[in-house]
């Protein structure tokens, strides 16, 4: 008979927002990896990983050393588990052997906001009620996968570190139910993908909510040095939404 103890976890949110932060540097350096070694010509081998964990990723990504550097390190020892594996499949001529896969979710998170904080100086986003939107039975899977709010958690993190400024829109801004060339609010239901205003704008309704807290975005600049005002005028900057949309 086996036996299985089970032991609950109950970090403090300073500790939850660490361990959340090491799984996605962890997978980030995981599919980092694995895209590398995947190319023509790259063979893998763990001296190489190191070698190129080393030279490029901590190079190229900085914000790894928000973490022990043993959590990505370890990124190695997972790929070459994974590698190992499919090399004695593909010995074994198993019809599937089983080519290491990409990890998802905080990695591909950690991507985008790495991104989109590297690249704009000035980033909008909006205030959504996750919690509330992830009771809505309708919305609790797609709000989960999207990963909203651990989104903006790495935005603003990475934001304050390389100095970028992020403009939070109010939760009752109407983004989505107002046409961005009139300013006209709509009473729409959440099923209408597509804004069509009588001034005779017809966009996405995702595009047009972007461009709304682009422009609320702008709004708020006012109070803010002139140099970064500049940057935003000569296109620097982007609302999170356009970024995600465009």
């Amino acid at each position: 008979m086996l036996i299985a103890n089970k032991i609950e976890l109950r970090p403090t949110p300073e500790q939850a927002t660490y361990l959340n932060q090491s799984c996605g540097a962890r997978r980030h350096c995981y599919n980092q990896l694995l895209a590398h070694f995947s190319q023509p010509g790259v063979k893998w081998s763990k001296a190489a990983a190191y070698q190129y964990y080393m030279a490029v990723l901590r190079v190229e990504f900085p914000w790894y050393s928000d973490v022990s550097s043993r959590v990505t390190r370890n990124a190695i020892d997972d790929l070459d588990r994974a590698y190992q594996h499919f090399f004695r499949r593909v010995k074994a001529k198993a019809k599937n052997p089983g080519y290491p896969q990409f990890k998802k979710r905080r990695a591909v998170l950690h991507e985008l906001s790495d991104q989109l904080t590297r690249t704009y100086q000035v980033i909008t986003i909006e205030d959504l009620n996750v919690s509330g939107m992830v009771r809505n039975r309708s919305l609790a899977r797609s709000i989960s996968d999207a990963g909203f709010g651990e989104l903006r958690r790495q935005i603003e993190y990475k934001a304050a570190w390389r100095g970028v400024t992020v403009v939070i829109a109010d939760r009752f801004f109407p983004s989505s139910k107002m046409c961005h060339a009139c300013g006209q609010v709509h009473d729409m239901l959440l099923a209408q993908r597509t804004m069509e205003c009588d001034c005779g704008s017809v966009m996405d309704r995702d595009l047009d909510a972007a461009r709304n807290l682009d422009r609320y975005g702008l709004d708020r600049l006012d109070a803010l040095k002139p140099d970064v005002k500049r940057t935003q005028e000569s296109g620097k900057t982007v609302s999170a939404a356009l970024a995600l949309t465009a």
